[in-house]
């Protein structure tokens, strides 16, 4: 007589198996293990795309199939940077031409790069940058104004 505790197992691992091997973007989590740098670029792309949003590394792994050690391991070992340091330099360097290019409020420039506090983006963005993002688009707007 069959064992229904073991048949349960056997479809879970099934569903389970099934569920892992594929992510959002059509790969596999076997392709991960296989090609950590495609999958590296991706997750490259993905950021680059999405900084007003929400980029928990949890939730990148969970979409990328990859454990978060693994992508973490993999990612500073290729850009010699952590994941949460490349999305900053990134956020960072998109206030900074929002700044200069833009006449966007502060605070738009805040939540379009990722940022919920205007407080924390603006101790984040001086720690960066050596000035306050006000201070950061005056000066680089005279400079414009001056070479224009």
């Amino acid at each position: 007589m069959p064992n229904l505790n073991e048949n349960k197992g056997r479809s879970a691992n099934k569903r389970k198996n099934t569920e892992l091997k594929t992510n959002p973007l059509g790969s596999t989590k076997s392709s991960v293990g296989a090609d950590l740098s495609s999958t590296i670029l991706a997750l490259k792309s993905f950021i680059d795309a999405n900084l007003q949003k929400d980029l928990a590394v949890s939730r990148l792994c969970l979409r990328f199939g990859a454990s978060e050690s693994k992508l973490k391991q993999a990612f500073i070992k290729s850009e010699e940077i952590s994941i949460t340091e490349y999305i900053q330099q990134q956020r960072m360097a998109l206030a900074s031409e929002l700044l200069k290019d833009s006449q966007m409020s502060i605070l738009d420039i805040c939540q379009n790069t990722g940022y919920f506090s205007p407080t924390s983006f603006s101790k984040l963005f001086s720690r960066n940058f050596g000035m306050s993002p006000n201070e950061y688009r005056k000066k680089n707007t005279q400079v414009k104004r001056v070479n224009a």
